[in-house]
């Protein structure tokens, strides 16, 4: 397991960039590699270069907006977490 801590504010872009980086370096030595993230711009972008091999999940949520405990598959979209 890797944490990565810094001082100070990191942008979405940037800490996008961070770990898209650590998780590239850690996959190319064969380590299997579970993230949770908030960073859409990091999950897009790992949707569009590894969807075959990347599974995607997510709480699962009713048309009402109540939550089922369950993860779901999705496809990230980017943006705000609003839009997934």
């Amino acid at each position: 397991m890797a944490a990565v801590c810094a001082r100070g504010a990191t942008n979405e872009r940037d800490g996008s960039e961070i770990a898209q980086q650590i998780a590239c370096a850690l996959v190319e030595r064969g380590i299997r590699v579970v993230l949770v993230t908030h960073l859409s711009e990091f999950a897009r972008q790992e949707y569009e270069r590894e969807a075959e091999r990347t599974l995607f999940l997510r709480a699962e949520r009713r048309p009402d907006g109540a939550r089922t405990d369950t993860l779901a598959r999705y496809q990230p979209r980017g943006g705000a977490l609003r839009e997934w």
